[in-house]
């Protein structure tokens, strides 16, 4: 009985360990342009709480009788930008989806439209104040 005790007791011990570890998992994700895949990515908050006043990242949705149009934008703290546009609807709700503490990634073709926006708000990603 004491060993059986002794178990449950240890395999509550892992479980809540396992539990805290995970819970306040964060990451920091810095601006990151990669020109030649023409891809960029980083975290709108911690880029936002960086020291320097090059870094940015994010998107801009404008609308007019016409449509919508998207256009994402992203600087790395050595300069490297790259730039999107596009009126795809699918791409223009997944921008409307941003926050100011999302994730943003998005990725460019030959002619400078975007062809792939991904939005990632969940507990990890870094906030812009603590």
């Amino acid at each position: 009985m004491k060993r059986w005790f002794m178990i449950v007791g240890l395999g509550a011990m892992v479980t809540v360990g396992v539990h805290e570890a995970f819970a306040g998992f964060k990451e920091n994700n810095p601006v990151q342009v990669d020109l030649p895949s023409r891809t960029a990515a980083g975290s709108i908050g911690a880029t936002r709480r960086t020291t320097d006043n090059v870094q940015y990242i994010g998107c801009t949705v404008a609308g007019d009788q016409n449509g919508n149009t998207v256009s994402c934008f992203a600087r790395t703290a050595n300069s490297t930008s790259l730039f999107c546009q596009t009126t795809s609807p699918f791409l223009v709700q997944a921008a409307a989806a941003l926050s100011g503490d999302a994730y943003l990634s998005f990725s460019v073709d030959v002619s400078g439209r975007c062809n792939r926006l991904l939005v990632n708000q969940d507990s990890s990603n870094d906030v812009k104040s603590h």
